[in-house]
Order: structure tokens, then sequence, then C-alpha cells
């Protein structure tokens, strides 16, 4: 018994996190089926149901950033499938995790009490939950992010090896996972000069050398990453100088989700000052610099200046939150305001889990239309499939992926023939196929009946030229469905 006191008494002082774990547990597995599986999901399940030689050719070509989370995918849906479950599962125990540090570092910095409070308000945000239940890599990035600074506060308590060589893991496992989170380290950078400041006999050159190791591994998914940057996010645009109140009024709405929770978080962290001013700045230089490091480069090259890229300060700003709640003098106070809290944020949770919720990426800013339910299109297919049918598509590659989505949405039992493609998309190392470079051609000899999918209000809207003559020369029209997003058409051969 004695051997395993050691376990005991960890067990017993880490008992406070299972409440924070079990919040964000239920509230992440709340409806995660529910939305739709949109285009950035469709491209994770894509990507991740190849072969492995064929995830890195897809990688060589394009969305190499992405390529460790792809790679951890491949293999979750080997063995678990790939239902919208088992690929956003592991997202959702990502911020499960990422709950748990959150929790850690807040009383590493504060206290207990606020460690628990800065947890439990991780987990009541909607945009914590939403990208719980989303098949990408950024609850991993704020995982990796929040068990970074946490290794980094205890590496900077004692600085022995071991605590720097675990900080130096999770900081490359954070730059692998995706670029932009490398920028936590101006962070960081605070928080070591903050500490400098305090104790100016230690020396820091450790943190300089596992900054340099974790570097290490990145530098090659840079040099693959960087140059598909424009291609990937070239119509990203820039942050306005001009309107610099709007454009960060409304990247901190999409931050959280939720204007209540962004209002909430902003009083809650003023309130941080009024105790410990020294964790409250560095809580703050967390939260803030990464930021104003970003805004920075996508001022002179390719703009990152989208919300989710920013996911990974959200554990930062849950903190202060949690630190500012934990001012209250009762624990019965803390625990009616994080309840409050909840309620009132409580219709941005139900947002969040809509059918076409993820499509919708910039809640709670009006909707950029249009969002696309490709399983209502699918449903529309499956209806009045017939063996042999075939399937051309108005869009090849863009935005909305919808060949993907409707081979996702598409019952096993219905196979369509993709009369215009002439090769694969494993083999290109790209997300579809090649197409005939003569429509007309190609649907000469194409099957006695055709969907016609299109993203586009009307039937040819949009469409090239040359599908459209085709089409209009060899078949004729039965019928046309509209759905959101999607006009699928059935035509005949004459």
């Amino acid at each position: 018994m004695g051997g395993h006191a050691w376990l005991v008494r960890a067990l017993r002082t880490r008992v406070w996190l299972v409440p924070v774990v079990v919040v964000m547990l239920a509230l992440g597995t709340h409806h995660i089926t529910v939305p739709e599986m949109w285009r950035d999901e469709l491209a994770s399940w894509t990507a991740a149901t190849r072969s492995v030689p064929e995830l890195f050719t897809l990688l060589s070509h394009i969305d190499a950033s992405s390529g460790a989370y792809y790679l951890v995918l491949h293999y979750v849906a080997a063995v678990f499938g790939a239902s919208p479950l088992a690929l956003r599962l592991p997202s959702l125990l990502a911020m499960c995790a990422a709950a748990a540090c959150v929790s850690l570092v807040g009383k590493r910095l504060f206290s207990r009490r606020a460690g628990l409070a800065a947890g439990t308000v991780f987990a009541l945000l909607p945009s914590v939950s939403r990208f719980g239940q989303e098949a990408r890599s950024y609850a991993f990035v704020v995982m990796f992010v929040a068990l970074s600074t946490l290794l980094l506060l205890r590496a900077l308590e004692r600085p022995v090896w071991l605590r720097w060589a675990g900080y130096a893991l999770a900081l490359a496992a954070s730059g692998v996972f995706h670029l932009v989170a490398l920028s936590c380290v101006a962070g960081h950078l605070a928080v070591v000069w903050l500490q400098w400041q305090r104790d100016r006999e230690r020396r820091y050159w450790r943190f300089i050398a596992a900054v340099a190791v974790a570097l290490l591994p990145v530098i090659p998914v840079a040099l693959a990453a960087l140059p598909q940057a424009k291609a990937q996010i070239g119509n990203v645009a820039e942050p306005a100088l001009t309107t610099p109140l709007t454009d960060v009024t409304q990247l901190w709405l999409m931050l959280f989700c939720s204007g209540i929770g962004a209002g909430a978080v902003i009083v809650f962290a003023g309130l941080a000052w009024t105790t410990r001013r020294r964790a409250a700045a560095i809580g703050t230089a967390m939260a803030l610099l990464p930021t104003v490091a970003v805004l920075v480069v996508s001022e002179f090259g390719t703009s990152y200046y989208m919300a989710r890229y920013f996911m990974f300060t959200v554990p930062a700003w849950a903190v202060l939150a949690g630190a500012g709640i934990a001012t209250v003098s009762r624990l019965r106070a803390m625990a009616i305001a994080l309840v409050a809290l909840a309620a009132l944020i409580y219709p941005d949770q139900q947002a969040v889990r809509l059918p076409l919720a993820h499509d919708w990426w910039n809640y709670p800013l009006p909707p950029a239309p249009p969002a696309f339910q490709y399983s209502a299109a699918a449903k529309v297919i499956a209806g009045e499939w017939q063996p042999g049918d075939g399937v051309v598509y108005g869009e090849r590659g863009s935005a909305p992926l919808t060949d993907l989505g409707i081979e996702y949405n598409l019952p096993d039992r219905v196979h369509l023939t993709d009369v215009l493609a002439t090769g694969s998309p494993q083999a290109g190392g790209t997300w579809v196929p090649p197409e005939c470079p003569s429509p007309t051609d190609c649907l000469r000899t194409g099957p006695k009946r055709v969907w016609v999918v299109n993203t586009d209000p009307t039937m040819f809207g949009g469409m090239e030229e040359g599908k459209i003559d085709g089409l209009l020369e060899y078949y004729g029209t039965v019928e046309s469905t509209s759905v959101p997003g999607i006009t699928v058409t059935l035509m005949v051969r004459d």
C-alpha cells in the first residue's frame, strides 16, 4: 500500500478536475451528430480514408499543414469507421484534455477555485463544444497549446531538463498540427520575461533551447505548407486597418460563438486584475500577444485572419475569466455565476448544434450564404436512383466540395457513375478527380439517366458552357429539386 501512496495522493489532489471534464464531455456529446458534415470536415474525411501513400501524395499538393491531424484521423477511421461520431470523437476527447489543462493553469496562476472556474468557463463556451464536435484539427491545437502553457509554467517553477523536454514536445505538436498556433510563443516569451523581472539571477537559456528543439519537426511542415497557403486561403481578407474596432469586434464574437459569452469573458477577465496582477498579466499576454502577432503577419502576406485560427487563445481567456469569477467570497456565489453564464449562453449552445450550424462558420454574425445541405440532396437522389445512373457536378473543387458531400451522404446501396471524371483524386493528389476536357464528347456516350448536381438555385446557373451544351444536346429534363444551397436535376437521354 505504501508504494502506491503517491498515486492515491495524486488522485485526491486531482479529483476536482472531474466535474470540469464531465461538463465538457456532456456538452460535447450533446447532439454531436446533428450538424451536417460541412466542406472542411468532408476534406478531413476524404483525406483520412485514403491509404498512407495516397495521403502523402495529397499533402504534397495541398493542406500539408493539416497532415498530422489527417494521419491521426486515418487510423481512427481504419478502426472505428468514418461516421460523423467516429470522425468527431477525437476532437471532443482533445477538448476534454484541454479543459483539464485550463483548470491546472488556472490553479497554478491563481488558485484551485480559479482553476475549477476556468475549466468550467472553458467547457461552457459555445465555440469550445462547436470545435469539439468538428472533424478538424482545431481541438487538438487548443489542447497542445494549453498543455504547452501548463508545462512551461511547471518548467519555470522547477527548471529541470525533463520539464523543458515536455514543454518542447507539446509546443512542437502545436506547430505540427497548425502552424499559426506557433504564435503562442509570443505569449510564452512574455511569461518568461515576467519571470525574469522577478528573478534576474536565474538563467532562461533552456527556454530558448526548448523552443529551438520544438521548431525542428515544424520546419518540414512549414516548408511544405507555406507555398500552398495562397491557393488555400488566399481569398481570406486582411484585417482592415481603417476599421479596426469593427474587425476586432467581429473576431471577438466569432471566437466565442456568443455575444453574451464574449461580453462575460471580458468582464470576468477584468475582475481577475483586482486580485493577482502578475498572474493576470501572464494570462493576458498569452491571450493577446499571439493574436497581435498573427494580425501583424497577415498585413504583410497571406492573411490568417480567421476566428477559428485563434481558437488556441480561448484557454488563456478562460483562465482569466475563471480567476475573475473566483474573486467572489463564497463558493456558492461562484457556482451561481457559472450557472447563470450557462443559462445565458444556452441559446448559442443550441444554435451551434443546428443541422447546418457548421456551415454557419461566422456565427453569431449574420450567416454568409449559402449553406449546403448535402444530406437532403443525397436523399433526393437515393429516393429515385436506379442502377447505372450517372452524375454530373456543376462545380469541381471549389469551396462547397459538393461531390464529396453527395458521396458521403449516399447510402451504401447507391452507386453513381461520375460521367465527366477522367481519373481518381487519389492518383492526382487532389480533393476531386480531373474532368473530361470536352464534356460534350463524354456525355455523348453517357448513361441513360444522369443526375445533375449544381450549387445554384437554378439548374444550370454558373455552370460552364461545355457541360450545359452537352447535357441539353443529349438529355431532357425530368424533374428538378432544390434544397439549401444545391439543385438536383434528373435528366434522361432523349
